[in-house]
């Protein structure tokens, strides 16, 4: 954290709910306080930007206990993206408009969603570095006369990045 009395910037080092005294200052000094450099984050978290308040600060007379106090509040969030899922398939003049029972895991599970042609749903957040893969266990039936073809999947599995969102698509046939 740094500060500045009017002597040029000044820095101390304090943990979390932890605090420090600096001075003593002539009463009527103006200090500013600020966190100019955050530490690094761990791997997968951001610091969000500090909040100060009580900056500046107006030194008043007394002793520590009687110590004008500024609060720097730091935050940090986990980073995030999401994993989309995208449906690719050319009906031809087999007539079918079902959906399709397309089966996604990003850590918690296996969970379903139903996907019609040309269709997508986007999931999440999850923390970046989770893996996510898709797989489609069960073809729809197809019309009669009609046989649909073995799914390819791309993108799978996918990695969530910060802030992004990666795409899976699985595409079927029919013939």
């Amino acid at each position: 954290i740094t500060y500045n009395c009017g002597a040029g910037d000044q820095t101390v080092n304090v943990a979390a709910g932890g605090s420090t005294t600096v001075g003593p200052f002539p009463t009527g000094t103006s200090c500013t306080v600020g966190e100019l450099t955050l530490p690094t984050a761990p791997t997968g978290w951001t610091f969000g930007a500090p909040v100060v308040s009580g900056s500046p600060a107006t030194i008043v007379k007394g002793d520590q206990a009687a110590a004008v106090s500024v609060t720097v509040t730091n935050s940090i969030s986990q980073d995030q993206g999401y994993f989309k899922i995208s449906k690719a398939f050319d009906p031809k003049t087999s007539g079918f408009t079902g959906t399709f029972a397309v089966v996604y895991n990003c850590g918690a599970g296996d969970q379903t969603v139903n996907l019609a042609a040309g269709s997508w749903v986007t999931v999440g957040p999850f923390a970046t570095g989770t893996s996510c893969a898709v797989t489609e266990p069960a073809l729809s039936t197809a019309p009669l006369g009609w046989t649909f073809g073995t799914p390819v999947i791309t993108g799978s599995p996918a990695t969530i990045g910060k802030d992004t969102t990666v795409e899976a698509t699985v595409t079927n046939s029919i013939s």
